[in-house]
């Protein structure tokens, strides 16, 4: 396993104001996948919206309950059906 990013910048440190604007904005539906979930922020805020969230990392950092977390690589093809999300963020991802 890789090391972690120093936690004093980028994602590890804050929500992006501007990322939680656009899952208020454009998340619809009662289901959600966040793919590279990182903390969950984004997760958690769909949650908070009255989402069914799965979220998909390679170590699990969230800290909510409400998110179901699948710690594993994020690769092709994922163990869903299709259309089984109603949403699905993807949100600094390389």
């Amino acid at each position: 396993m890789s090391s972690l990013p120093e936690a004093t910048v980028g994602w590890l440190v804050s929500p992006s104001q501007l990322k939680l604007d656009y899952v208020r904005r454009y998340a619809v539906g009662q289901t959600a996948l966040d793919l590279g979930c990182g903390r969950g922020w984004y997760a958690t805020a769909l949650a908070d919206r009255g989402f069914r969230v799965t979220a998909i990392d390679q170590v699990n950092r969230v800290q909510d309950s409400r998110v179901t977390v699948l710690e594993q690589p994020i690769e092709a093809p994922l163990p869903f059906d299709d259309g089984v999300f109603d949403t699905v963020l993807m949100f600094d991802m390389n």
